[in-house]
């Protein structure tokens, strides 16, 4: 959580994410004129990060994306 803060992310909560199977953390940051939200998660020996970059309705957007997204074993 510190390491995703320090990279100028607000915001920043623990979540479980992918049918709650993954402890990761969400943020967000005003970038180049646009919002970014961020969810990161370690899966085995991987670090996945997704990020959803908008102009407008950043919160149905990115819920809409990660409800979409499963990570399979």
């Amino acid at each position: 959580m510190d390491q995703v803060k320090k990279s100028g992310f607000t915001n920043v909560e623990k979540v479980l994410f992918s049918d709650n199977k993954y402890i990761g953390y969400v943020g967000d940051i005003f970038k180049n004129g646009s919002m970014n939200r961020m969810v990161q998660f370690r899966k085995g020996k991987y670090l996945i990060s997704l990020i959803v970059i908008t102009n407008t309705g950043l919160d149905e957007k990115f819920k809409n994306f990660t409800e979409s997204f499963k990570a399979i074993d």
